[in-house]
């Protein structure tokens, strides 16, 4: 059975995402898991001359106690609701270590995360925390913006992908997950970016540089001849697939564009390629692209890289 991995953290922001993760659910008829990790509560000793800080043993049961109940209640109304299977599981330890462990020893297929929440793991899901999920858990990890604890509409299903490729096998490693989110009409866009080409202008006293159309010309059509070799190998498996080329500087900008042009219910993108914005897409372009876009973003690192 696919198991499907919800961080929580009792805020609304992160909470926001469980439609999104219910829909998924649904069309793989996998499991869902909702995960919190536990922050110890510590109180300062006052009449100390260095006040440190102690754990209060009945505020951490009482806090404990509250958030598995909060667990069990959202997974109690998923189950009468909806008839899923839905496990629970309040973690110790360090943010990121305790997911990564728990994705692991329960073969988590797919991560689905609001990237913005008030506490914990929500709060940095573009920062150090979901770096490290993504880095190391070796799972596609599915985010989504939301705003003042509001998420969009989570789709029935997914069928029209959009995913930003650079030339490179390694940026194409995204598309199996991808596309095994598909359903319906099962339609991909792949998209490249290219720079434009720059010459210098002849000497002059104030050095300017042009954009070459003819050589821009010649990187757009490799890019193109790229995309339907790719292409090429998925129509037989009965997508249909479309290709876009556009020339650009920003590659979050150029993205959102391509995305505003296709209206896909979901973009998705590597982590690690050779060259190109892939390269860095889960520092600058990632996070400048989650922030654009009200469209979920499935962002995933393979093992190994």
């Amino acid at each position: 059975m696919t198991a499907i991995l919800v961080p929580l953290d009792g805020s609304r922001f992160a909470e926001s995402v469980v439609p999104l993760a219910l829909s998924v659910a649904r069309a793989m008829r996998a499991e869902l898991h909702l995960v919190r990790v536990h922050e110890i509560i510590a109180v300062p000793i006052m009449d100390a001359i260095t006040p440190m800080p102690v754990i209060d043993a009945a505020l951490e049961a009482e806090s404990r106690t509250g958030q598995s109940a909060d667990l069990e209640r959202s997974a109690a109304d998923l189950r009468s609701s909806r008839g899923l299977t839905v496990h629970t599981a309040l973690l110790d330890g360090n943010v990121s270590d305790a997911i990564v462990e728990y994705a692991r020893t329960h073969a988590v297929s797919l991560i689905v995360s609001s990237t913005h929440g008030r506490t914990g793991f929500a709060r940095a899901a573009l920062g150090s925390v979901a770096t490290e999920l993504v880095r190391r858990s070796g799972v596609p990890t599915l985010l989504l913006h939301t705003a003042d604890g509001q998420a969009p509409a989570a789709p029935a299903s997914f069928e029209h992908v959009l995913v930003p490729l650079d030339g490179s096998a390694l940026a194409e490693v995204v598309l199996p997950p991808a596309l095994s989110l598909l359903s319906g009409k099962r339609r991909v866009t792949l998209f490249r970016m290219v720079a434009p080409v720059t010459v210098d202008l002849a000497p002059s006293p104030m050095p300017m540089a042009v954009v070459d159309p003819v050589a821009l010309e010649a990187e757009m059509a490799a890019a193109r001849e790229y995309l339907e070799g790719v292409a090429a190998t998925l129509r037989p498996q009965g997508f249909t697939v479309d290709v876009d080329v556009s020339a650009n500087v920003s590659a979050p900008t150029s993205i959102a564009s391509a995305i505003e042009t296709a209206r896909p219910d979901l973009v998705a993108i590597a982590t690690h390629s050779r060259s190109g914005f892939a390269r860095f897409v889960f520092g600058s372009v990632a996070e400048s692209l989650v922030a654009l876009v009200r469209t979920p973003v499935l962002v995933f690192h393979p093992p190994g890289r």
